[in-house]
Parts: structure tokens; C-alpha cells; sequence
């Protein structure tokens, strides 16, 4: 027989002895030891508290809910035996997968059943945590429950799926679609108790549609209507209330609108219907091809001065950037059709590779974007160059044609005032000549005909309209602010056809509020 020396924290373990006297505390869970013998009487005091061995003499037996919110606030029942009346309650929260622990007050209800509030567990994190409880200051419970804190509910993640938000619908027949419930870190909520407040409005008649809610209990939320007729659209809107202190607003994608297709069969209303069916393999192919031509698009080379080619590279980074929160949604409705229907017992298998493997790709091209835009700056940079150059040439011919336009209007204008003193002239000499009055009617004449010649005009001489743009690239090189530019439209353009060309290729969008118009221009 081996005897090893137990590990001890606190002061110096005693010293062997024998004759000692010992007594065990049943309260506090400890033992005393008290001098003894060993070649002299000791008259030293030890206590060993044994709480973590042998528990204090109450126990817990259950706890309810055994689930909630890692925001905390939720009242808890802790159910036990031999509880003792005391107001010195602790309850205690520990994670051993985390290494974190809370404790909390509680209260004593009766010898079987002590109540706290579940604290927010949101520094430590969600998952499964061990229950204890401690009474007048003894040591914790031997025994222990297990409770699940879950990461709330994020209307901003949350997606919906199913026929009921898919136009070409049988009307009057009840169709349903499902919201999966999804925590700020992405993950699918495997619980309930979510609320939503659902809406579906006519946008013909304003009327509103009945609507039924299902808790799942597994973080799905089944939702029923029957749309009246297919004569006219209905907007579905549905909105997280926030519950639980989760991030309420409208879901991804919400409000939703759709119409009703008379010839469609009962069947498209269901949740494995041929609706959700083919528009499950439309979007999953679709977003395999888009991931497919965008990745391959911001992996070409661009060569030197080749504009278009540049341009075409642009508008690659744009889609992978700008239409990254749709595409997402995309996918994530996606698998969540899939993963639904395979538990339904739909065969999804071969899908749900497509769609991880276009997931696949997009991701890769979202790590791809920084690296292409850094390859191609220098090119930017250099037709950013050019293109300044050139706006300020095009301004320059601009400004000789806003001149001309001025020297013309004053030229209008003067020879307005000749034709007008003409006409009069004209009548005073025909009115002598005859010995007639000369008479308002003339000076009406005399007036009008010039001025309708002069409107007249308008429809051979160029007329003028401003407009603004961005360049190529606002960066360094070129000015931020947006670059007026006056288009002389109509029958006349006077501005060169190579320079007009030049500029016309650089403009990526209008900025006007009025849409941009190169009319009477060819390219």
C-alpha cells in the first residue's frame, strides 16, 4: 500500500499526529481537527471544508425553464429538497466549456423550491451551463441542473421562405411560408417564443388578409393565409417585436409582394410544392453562375490602356460589393429551403453541394475584391489622369459654345427690335400711301409677327441643358466635387466628335436629378 499526500490550498496541511479530535460541521460542510499526539500535544486548530465533497444536506432535483435568452431577465424555479427558510439565497451560473461562472440572488419559496432571474450571460456566451444553489452562506449543491442560455433573435438575419411569399399562387386556397429565427451570430435558432407582428395588404383596395402564427418550437414560425383573389398584389410585411431584448424591425427581405395566378394548381401552395420546387433550383443555379462568372471576371488580367476592359473589371468589384447583402439572403434562403425540405424528407442532396460549392466561390471572390482593386489602381490612376484632362478640354469647347449661344441670343434679340420698328414703318407708309388711319390691329401685327418668328426659331437653333457627372474614379488626382457640364441639344452640336467620344466612355453614372441625355449626339 502506497499513501500519497493529497494537493491542499490554503495554509500547511497539519502535521501527522494521532490522538486528535475531530468533528464534521453538517451545516457548513466542514471538518475540525483539533491537537493531538506526536511526540508532543498539539494545541493547533484545522478546518477542511468538504462542501465540494459531500454537499451541503439539501439537494436540487430540477429546474424550469431548463432554456432562455442569454439577455437574461427570465424567472427561474429551482426545484430541490430539505431547502431551509433563509433570505441569504444564491444561485449560481457556471460554464465549464467557457470558464465562466455568474451568481445571483434568489429567493426561498418552500422547502422544495427556491426562484431567481437568470442573468445576462451575454460576456460568457450562449450553450449549455450547470445550476447550483447555496443557502446562508454554505457551500453549493453537490448536485446540479443543466440550463441553456440561447443568443436572441436578429430581424436583420432572420429569412423567410416558402410559397406564401412567391407570386404565381392559387388564390383562395390557404398558403403558408415559414420564418427561421436567426441569432446576431448567424446561427439558426433552435427554440421559440419569438413574436412577429405579420401584415397582408391589398395594394388595390387596402384591405388586409387573416393571419395565423405557429411556434414551431424549434426556432420555425409557420405562418397561414388565404389570398382572396388574383385580380391584385398583396404586400406581406412581417416584423421581429424584439423579443427577448433581440433586435427587432422588418426581416430580410420583408415586405414581400405577391399576386395569385388563377391558372395555378392547389398544390403550389404547399411547402414542397412544385412553386417552392423550381424556385429553389432557379436560385440555386443562378447564384452558382453568378459567383462562377464574377469570380472568373476578377481573376482576368487587364491589359495596359485598354479602357473597357477596365471599366468591365469596375463593374465586377461593384457586383461583388454593392449586391453582397442580396446575394447573401439569397444563400441563406437557400439553404434554408434545402435544409427544410430535407427534413421533410425531400432528396436535396445533390442541390445543397451546388449550393455549397457557389457559396464556396463567393466567398473566395469577396477575399479576391481587395486583391483585384490594388492590382488594378495604377491602371485607375493613370485613366483618371487622362479623363481630367480630357473634361478640361471639353469644358473649354463648352464654354465657346455657351458664348456663341450668348452672342447669338443678343444677335435674336436686336434683330427682333429691327423687325419690329420694320413692321411698324411698313404700316405708317401703306397707310399714308392709301389715306387710311393707321389702327391697333396693325400695331398688334406689328408686334406678334416677329415674336412668332422668333419662337419659331427655337426649333433650328440650338437649346441649351446642364447636367453633372463623376468620373472614372474620384480619388487623388481628380476633384471630388461633380462636374457641370452645359449639352447643347437640338439640330446643332458644337463640340468635336472624338473629343464628345472620349468623354462619353469615361462617365460611369449621372448624378442629376434629371436623367442623363446625349441627345442629338452620335457616338
Amino acid at each position: 500500500m502506497v499513501w500519497n499526500a493529497p494537493n491542499v490550498e490554503g495554509d500547511d496541511a497539519p502535521h501527522p499526529r494521532s490522538d486528535s479530535d475531530l468533528v464534521y460541521d453538517a451545516k457548513g460542510s466542514r471538518i475540525f481537527l483539533f491537537g493531538g499526539w506526536a511526540n508532543r500535544w498539539f494545541d493547533d486548530l484545522y478546518i477542511l471544508d468538504v462542501g465540494s465533497v459531500v454537499g451541503p444536506p439539501y439537494a436540487i432535483m430540477g429546474i424550469k425553464p431548463k432554456t432562455g435568452p442569454i439577455t437574461g431577465g427570465q424567472e427561474i424555479s429551482v426545484e430541490g429538497l430539505d431547502f431551509v427558510p433563509t433570505s441569504e439565497v444564491l444561485v449560481r451560473f457556471s460554464s465549464r466549456a467557457r470558464g465562466g461562472q455568474i451568481e445571483v440572488p434568489g429567493e426561498y419559496v418552500s422547502s422544495t423550491l427556491v426562484k431567481c432571474v437568470s442573468p445576462m450571460f451575454m460576456d460568457i456566451g450562449s450553450g449549455e451551463v450547470e445550476v447550483r444553489v447555496s443557502l446562508n452562506g454554505d457551500s453549493y449543491t453537490t448536485t446540479y441542473q443543466k440550463y441553456s442560455f440561447f443568443a436572441v433573435t436578429d430581424a436583420e438575419k432572420c429569412i423567410c421562405f416558402g410559397p406564401g411569399i412567391i407570386s404565381g399562387g392559387a388564390p383562395q386556397v390557404e398558403t403558408v411560408f415559414v420564418i427561421q429565427a436567426v441569432d446576431a451570430t448567424g446561427d439558426f435558432r433552435e427554440t421559440g417564443g419569438d413574436e412577429f407582428d405579420i401584415v397582408v395588404r391589398s395594394l388595390t383596395t387596402a384591405g388586409t388578409v387573416p393571419v395565423e402564427i405557429t411556434d414551431q418550437e424549434d426556432g420555425k414560425y409557420l405562418v397561414t393565409f388565404t389570398l382572396p383573389d388574383a385580380d391584385s398584389e398583396f404586400e406581406i410585411s412581417v416584423v421581429f417585436r424584439g423579443t427577448f431584448g433581440g433586435k427587432a424591425g422588418h426581416l430580410r427581405g420583408s415586405p414581400f409582394i405577391v399576386q395569385a395566378d388563377n391558372d395555378a394548381g392547389r398544390d403550389k401552395n404547399a411547402m414542397t410544392g412544385p412553386l417552392v420546387m423550381d424556385s429553389i433550383r432557379k436560385e440555386v443555379a443562378e447564384l452558382a453562375k453568378f459567383a462562377r462568372q464574377t469570380e472568373s471576371g476578377l481573376k482576368a488580367k487587364v491589359p495596359e490602356d485598354n479602357l473597357q476592359a477596365l471599366l468591365k473589371m469596375k463593374e465586377h468589384i461593384h457586383n461583388a460589393t454593392a449586391r453582397k447583402a442580396e446575394i447573401d439572403l439569397s444563400f441563406d434562403r437557400s439553404r434554408a429551403v434545402i435544409v427544410y425540405l430535407q427534413g421533410e424528407g425531400a432528396s436535396m442532396g445533390r442541390m445543397l453541394d451546388s449550393l455549397q460549392n457557389a457559396r464556396n466561390a463567393w466567398q473566395g471572390l469577396q477575399k479576391q475584391v481587395p486583391v483585384t482593386r490594388a492590382a488594378i489602381a495604377p491602371q485607375v490612376k493613370v485613366q483618371a489622369a487622362k479623363t481630367k484632362v480630357d473634361i478640361g478640354l471639353y469644358e473649354e469647347d463648352v464654354a465657346g459654345c455657351v458664348l456663341y449661344c450668348f452672342v447669338v441670343a443678343v444677335c435674336c434679340c436686336l434683330l427682333l427690335f429691327v423687325a419690329v420698328c420694320c413692321c411698324l414703318l411698313l404700316f405708317v407708309a401703306v397707310c399714308c400711301c392709301c389715306g387710311r388711319t393707321l389702327t391697333h390691329s396693325h400695331l398688334l401685327f406689328s408686334f406678334f409677327f416677329p415674336y412668332s418668328l422668333f419662337f419659331l426659331s427655337f426649333f433650328f437653333f440650338p437649346t441649351a441643358t446642364t447636367t453633372s457627372f463623376e468620373l472614372l474614379d474620384s480619388g487623388s488626382t481628380l476633384r471630388d466635387q461633380k462636374v457641370h457640364v452645359v449639352l447643347l441639344t437640338k439640330r446643332r452640336i458644337f463640340i468635336k466628335r472624338n473629343r464628345r467620344s472620349v468623354i462619353k466612355s469615361n462617365i460611369l453614372r449621372t448624378c442629376s436629378n434629371a436623367p442623363f441625355s446625349w441627345r442629338g449626339v452620335k457616338p
